[in-house]
């Protein structure tokens, strides 16, 4: 999944670098919580009314696998000009994967090495490039022109038995093209064990397996087999044989990633290839193929040949028609049978999920002025239905149906992205959990500072009840933290404490205590 970078943040990221020298941050951008995730009882299954309509589902029986608390912590550093203020360099940016609970040191301990090991690798380049940044004359005639090395990590499993992932790498120093390239984990969630294909697969299988990849990998990608660099079949037996194979286990099956020029040349692109769970009975072990009973995936920005199995055994599959006086109509094809639905729009990303026998889409879609919203379609029915809207966006990681970080636009004090924990509903529709939101930054903390006195109210811990009055004296520095996007902005003082601003936005501008914010705080920023 791509990351959606608003506009306000990359303004965010570069007030924090102004009048600053050459200098690489990095600084993870969502703060840990501990989700407060309340059990949520199913819904009665009702007869339906209209006898034209399928029967609902029975909910499937409780999986004894359960999901685990695995988030990705977005890390993004970046190297400014020496002389030119605001010009980038050098962009990086990595996920470190953060286990938020206390079980499972081993895998505790694997994922920090992982997050150690990511981090390195874009620490090295903001070295290397720079050596040789300063002597490329592209950079003087396109302000937007930099070197990067940015990764985009999808978690593909994070349950009891497994924990699998997928680090997508960008990388550009200059030439023709940049170049990607993937790079997977698969650890055993009770050992920590990194997995090797040995450890997943019955080796008397891989003959077998071998054939099917290449198989498949050139009946799903057109032209494939006249962009081949040598022989398909001989360079999996290779990479076969040296453990070079790059797999990963997620919701479909055994999953193959091919980097551009590993198996064919940059043209072709990267090569994905997914054996399903029982399509070579007895390839994959039984320990690995116990999943959780509920499940959210990303389906992508998909077309009709990319066909679904939804829990009742219809079929489903998604489509978008764009155009550029009318908007978009998104197309829904459920058991065969195409449905329309008219909006409008940049572009979309689809994500299917189950939940208690129940099958939902999820429409993730690119607005004006960088806003993205999610629509809901239930498919539970005789024709999929609209049935509810959310003015947020899903972040990388989202898995667990039950708990999904989301990303929505912020407007109190300035303009800012903020994260929340969702969960599905038995309905389909997705709930918020926690009562507050975190305000998002990417290049360093942003900082407002106080233009005079002033008493609020504060707590000495985020979660503390506890609070007191501070007195904030002119010249403070205060840190945006979190907000309930309503009536007040949490900030983190140079002390530690939080101190809670109560802001009126009935009216432009906001106001704190009758007193206009920007005659109170020096930092404010809101989007045009």
């Amino acid at each position: 999944m791509k990351k959606t970078l608003i506009t306000v943040i990359l303004m965010g990221a570069m007030l924090a670098a102004c009048g600053k020298e050459e200098e690489v941050k990095d600084t993870p951008a969502a703060r840990e919580r501990e989700p407060k995730v309340e059990k949520e009882e199913p819904t009665p299954v009702e007869e339906p009314e209209d006898p034209a309509e399928p029967a609902e589902p029975e909910p499937a029986a409780e999986s004894d696998v359960k999901y685990i608390p695995l988030t990705l912590d977005n890390n993004y550093n970046a190297v400014y000009d020496k002389d030119e203020e605001y010009k980038i360099r050098f962009e990086g940016s990595y996920d470190e994967p953060v286990l938020n609970c206390d079980d499972y040191y081993a895998l505790k301990y694997s994922l920090s090495e992982l997050g150690s090991e990511l981090k390195e690798y874009v620490d090295q380049a903001s070295t290397d490039y720079m050596e040789y940044a300063y002597e490329d004359d592209a950079f003087e005639d396109d302000w937007s022109y930099y070197y990067y090395r940015n990764s985009d990590t999808l978690i593909s499993r994070a349950d009891t038995k497994a924990v699998c992932l997928c680090v997508s790498w960008d990388d550009f120093a200059g030439g023709v093209h940049p170049n990607y390239y993937y790079k997977t984990y698969c650890f055993d969630t009770q050992s920590g064990k990194k997995l090797k294909l040995e450890d997943v697969i019955d080796t008397s299988k891989q003959p077998e397996m071998l054939e099917l990849i290449e198989k498949k990998a050139l009946e799903e990608n057109d032209g494939l087999e006249d962009m081949l660099l040598n022989d398909l079949g001989d360079v999996l037996q290779e990479e076969a044989d040296l453990g070079q194979l790059s797999f990963n286990l997620d919701r479909k099956g055994l999953t193959f990633y091919f980097s551009p020029y590993e198996i064919a040349a940059y043209a072709a692109g990267g090569t994905v290839v997914t054996i399903g769970y029982d399509e070579i009975p007895g390839l994959i072990k039984d320990e690995y193929k116990q999943l959780p009973a509920d499940y959210f995936t990303e389906v992508g920005c998909t077309d009709y040949s990319d066909i679904r199995t939804l829990a009742d055994g219809r079929t489903v599959a998604f489509d978008m028609d764009y155009d550029a006086e009318a908007g978009q109509t998104v197309h829904v094809k459920l058991d065969g049978t195409d449905y329309s639905f008219e909006d409008y729009g940049y572009y979309s990303t689809f994500y299917l999920a189950e939940k208690n026998g129940k099958n939902y889409a999820y429409r993730e879609t690119q607005r004006d002025n960088d806003y993205v919203d999610v629509t809901v379609y239930d498919l539970n029915g005789k024709e999929p239905k609209e049935i509810s809207y959310t003015g947020a966006s899903f972040t990388d990681g989202t898995f667990n149906p039950d708990c999904m970080t989301m990303r929505s636009r912020g407007e109190l004090l300035s303009t800012y992205s903020m994260v929340n924990d969702y969960r599905i509903k038995d309905d389909g529709s997705l709930e918020v959990i926690n009562d507050y939101y975190l305000i998002k930054t990417w290049d360093g903390e942003w900082v407002v500072t106080m233009k005079q006195d002033f008493e609020a109210e504060a707590r000495d811990s985020f979660e503390d009840q506890m609070t007191y009055t501070m007195f904030l004296s002119k010249g403070d520095r205060m840190a945006f933290y979190a907000t309930d996007n309503e009536t007040y902005v949490d900030f983190m003082t140079d002390n530690g404490s939080f101190v809670r601003i109560y802001v009126d936005s009935s009216d432009y501008p906001q106001q704190v205590n009758g007193i206009d914010i920007e005659e109170l705080f020096d930092g404010i920023m809101f989007a045009g």
